[in-house]
C-alpha cells in the first residue's frame, strides 16, 4: 500500500472519528473507525524519519505546521466545545514523536560508534 493511500485511510479514518464526537456524542462506531488514524499517522511520521534527506528540514515543516495549526485548534476548541484549557493539537504530539525517534536513532548510532572504536 501506498503512503498516499494510508494518508487517505487516516483522513478519512479521523473525519470519521470527529463525526462521532460531534454529532452523537457518546462513544460509537464512528469513534472505534476513528481510532485507527493516529497510528497510521505516527507510522508515516517514522517512514518520514527514514527516508527524508533533511531531518532539520522534516523538523522544522512539522514543527511550523503545529504551530500555524494551533490558533484555529484553540479557535474551534473555545467556540464549538466552549473550553479555555490551552492544551496543544495532535501535530505537538507527532513532532514529539519525531524528537522521540530521532534522539533514539542518536543514541544507538553513539552507542555502535564508541562501541566499534574500542575494538
Amino acid at each position: 500500500m501506498t503512503s498516499f493511500a494510508l494518508k487517505i485511510i487516516a483522513i478519512v479514518s479521523m473525519f470519521c472519528d470527529h463525526f462521532g464526537d460531534a454529532y452523537i456524542g457518546s462513544f460509537s462506531f464512528f469513534n472505534l473507525i476513528g481510532r485507527i488514524a493516529f497510528p497510521i499517522f505516527a507510522f508515516q511520521i517514522s517512514e518520514g524519519f527514514i527516508h527524508t534527506k533533511s531531518i532539520k528540514k522534516y523538523f522544522l515543516r512539522l514543527g511550523i505546521f503545529a504551530l500555524i495549526s494551533q490558533i484555529p485548534f484553540w479557535l474551534f476548541a473555545h467556540k464549538f466545545l466552549g473550553t479555555n484549557d490551552l492544551s496543544l493539537n495532535v501535530f505537538f504530539t507527532l513532532f514529539l514523536g519525531l524528537l522521540g525517534i530521532y534522539l533514539y536513532d542518536y543514541i544507538v548510532k553513539l552507542f555502535q560508534k564508541s562501541n566499534s572504536n574500542t575494538r
